[in-house]
């Protein structure tokens, strides 16, 4: 008659160690993603076509040439 015995604690499985991995990462993501809406905010712009990012480093600039326009007279 042969007893079976407990072996106990087998180690970890790569079944685990995979979903512990894939829930860091998630929870990194929405950590980064409410981050950046938090500090973005200043560069949301609602319009009438729907919601927009204007980051300040990809606006071109718009501007009236005769804004600058100097004329010099000479007597």
């Amino acid at each position: 008659m042969s007893r079976r015995r407990n072996t106990g604690y087998r180690g970890r499985t790569w079944a685990r160690s995979a979903l512990n991995i894939a829930l860091c990462l998630l929870i990194l993501l929405l950590v980064l993603g409410a981050g950046l809406l938090l500090l973005g905010q200043r560069y949301i712009v609602y319009t009438d076509d729907g919601i927009r990012l204007e980051l300040p480093f990809f606006a071109q600039e718009q501007h009236d040439p005769e804004l600058g326009r100097v004329d010099v007279i000479h007597g």
